[in-house]
C-alpha cells in the first residue's frame, strides 16, 4: 500500500474523531444510567421519580448524541 493511498482513504480525520467522540458519549450514557442509581442507593436516599427522569433524560440525550456524531457524514 503506497503512502497517497493512505492519504486518500475514504474516512476524513474529522469523520474519524466523531465516530471515536460518539463511542465514548455512549459509554458515559451508560455508566450514567448505572452509577446515578447505585450511587443514590448506596447514600442511602430514595430514588425519587425525579432523579429517575433526570438520569434517563442526561443518558438518553448522551447516548442520543452519541449515536448522532457516529452517523453523520462530516465533510472537510
Amino acid at each position: 500500500m503506497h503512502v497517497v493511498d493512505l492519504m486518500n482513504d475514504d474516512r476524513s480525520t474529522i469523520q474519524q474523531v466523531a465516530v471515536l467522540i460518539g463511542e465514548s458519549l455512549r459509554e458515559v450514557a451508560v455508566l450514567v444510567a448505572v452509577f446515578v442509581p447505585l450511587d443514590v442507593y448506596v447514600q442511602g436516599r430514595i430514588l425519587t421519580v425525579r432523579t429517575l427522569l433526570a438520569t434517563i433524560a442526561i443518558s438518553g440525550g448522551l447516548f442520543a448524541l452519541g449515536v448522532f456524531l457516529e452517523v453523520k457524514r462530516w465533510k472537510r
